[in-house]
């Protein structure tokens, strides 16, 4: 069963990190926005605690969204804003037949 629209209530944006020359001609690297995502929250499994203690990582939030080939390529290039906060990337699970991903998120450090 492919997932509505109406199933991801909530908004936040797609983050890749670029890398620039400023005017002082100095490297600078900033995240610069890809796209909106349209997502729907998901709780914390104990399984998820219990990985993440094993990897000695911490998650901290857990969502679910349409499928996006970008995360799959590289995910160290990318993180999610969501509200004022950034979430670094930590685990992706993905759902090819119904064309959706959850992803488990860790505070930006």
């Amino acid at each position: 069963m492919k997932s509505r629209i109406s199933d991801y209530r909530y908004k936040g944006e797609l983050q890749k990190l670029e890398s620039y020359i400023d005017e002082n001609d100095r490297p600078k690297e900033d995240w610069v926005k890809v796209r909106d995502i349209f997502y729907s929250e998901l709780g914390i499994s104990a399984n998820e605690q219990f990985i993440s203690a094993q990897e000695k990582s911490s998650v901290d939030r857990r969502i679910a969204l349409r499928f996006e080939p970008l995360l799959m390529m590289d995910r160290a290039l990318y993180h999610v804003k969501l509200g004022e906060l950034s979430y670094n990337i930590e685990r992706v699970y993905t759902d090819l037949p119904n064309e959706r991903m959850e992803l488990s998120l860790a505070y930006v450090k």
